[in-house]
């Protein structure tokens, strides 16, 4: 078998599969990128924290009839038919994630992931997962959601470290600590 350089515009990657190089800034082959420009991709993912962020939408519920009762007061009709009503509310905080973007993207996290490494999607996707782990950062204060799954994100999406150290010296120290308060009197002291 004979080991020859590929054609031009061809190369080799790290895991032996021929590759079709980029010219002029676009790909040569193979699927055409999502996002046409750093603009269109700006714009959909400043959507998806808005569409996360607590808003007024419209939903629609389902409702008893009201019917007047014996004594005068509305009450729920129980033998009519529901009614559709619409209702305006403030929806809760969607959590900002990487996936979630991906999703809401319609691509997948991976591409997302890789759009990071091409230098004109960089810097945007950086923005976009520093607002994610900043989002997750503040839930480690407050009481909502799970601490144990903010700090898996938080490792497994932008590298924190859980660290416990321990030293193993083979001495075992007691360390008794005796505050004493100004106003007492002490042995000492007369």
């Amino acid at each position: 078998m004979k080991n020859t350089a590929p054609p031009a515009g061809i190369f080799n990657d790290t895991r032996g599969y021929f590759l079709l190089a980029e010219q002029n800034g676009k790909h040569a082959g193979g699927r055409p990128l999502k996002f046409a420009t750093v603009k269109e991709l700006e714009r959909k993912i400043k959507a998806y924290f808005k569409y996360c962020d607590p808003h007024i939408e419209t939903v629609k519920v389902l409702q008893q009839p009201l019917v007047e009762n014996e004594k005068g007061r509305m009450v729920e009709d129980m033998d009519a038919e529901p009614i559709v009503v619409k209702k305006k509310r403030v929806s809760e905080q969607r959590p900002y994630t990487i996936t979630g973007l991906a999703l809401f993207l319609g691509t997948t996290r991976q591409t997302l992931l890789d759009y990071e490494e091409r230098d004109e999607f960089s810097d945007t996707i950086k923005a976009a997962k520093l607002k994610i782990e900043s989002f997750a950062e503040e839930r480690l204060y407050s009481n909502k959601g799970s601490v144990a799954g903010t700090i898996f994100s938080l490792s497994n999406n932008f590298g924190w470290k859980n660290k416990v150290e321990q030293e193993n010296s083979g001495e075992s120290k007691l360390v008794i600590e005796t505050r004493h308060h100004a106003d007492e009197e002490t042995d000492d002291d007369n």
